[in-house]
């Protein structure tokens, strides 16, 4: 590791580090509910396992959900939807009609609500895993998209209107177009 980059990072001595890369051979082609190369210029690809390259949260969203939990339900974070973006300001659930917005000075495409697996009921910090939270909750007032089926939504997929983009903490978010969702299932 560069020295400095554990200080920088706020790591402790005893901390491990592990960085990893996609090699590009490997990407996928990013489809379903996102523009297609005619509308950007170019196809918009993800070398994770999720199916779009951006996750955007609100914290006000994961703020609601945490208050609705039952009482005794482990401490609720972000953490938990393994998204890329995390944003703040926007009231709970604003996100939900966005269709496309500017972070910064570039422009992306939320082409989806991301229907929700299990995986959140996982503390992704200790590895605990909660039985039922809080999947149960977000199925008791979040299957609100019908492409979705039974499968609770939260946060938003996105992908870059441009190849290249760049978004830094701090950048503000201007909401460009609204409208209605429909997930379509890998």
């Amino acid at each position: 590791m560069a020295p400095g980059l554990g200080h920088f990072l706020g790591m402790s001595k005893d901390t491990t580090l592990a960085l990893f890369r996609v090699d590009p051979k490997h990407y996928r082609t990013v489809l379903r509910c996102a523009p297609r190369k005619e509308q950007l210029g170019y196809q918009p690809v993800t070398g994770f396992t999720d199916a779009y390259p951006l996750h955007i949260l609100n914290l006000a969203s994961v703020q609601d959900v945490a208050c609705r939990l039952p009482e005794g339900t482990p401490r609720l974070s972000a953490l938990q939807f393994r998204a890329n973006i995390v944003i703040t300001g926007p009231r709970a659930y604003a996100e939900d009609d966005w269709k496309r917005i500017r972070i910064g000075s570039y422009e992306y495409y939320v082409s989806c609500r991301t229907a929700r697996c299990r995986l959140p009921n996982t503390d992704q910090i200790t590895g605990l895993k909660h039985q039922t939270e809080p999947d149960r909750t977000l199925k008791s007032f979040r299957c609100i998209d019908k492409g979705a089926g039974k499968d609770a939504c939260m946060g938003m997929q996105m992908v870059p209107a441009s190849e290249e983009s760049h978004i830094e903490v701090g950048d503000q978010i201007e909401v460009l177009e609204t409208g209605e969702h429909f997930y379509i299932k890998q």
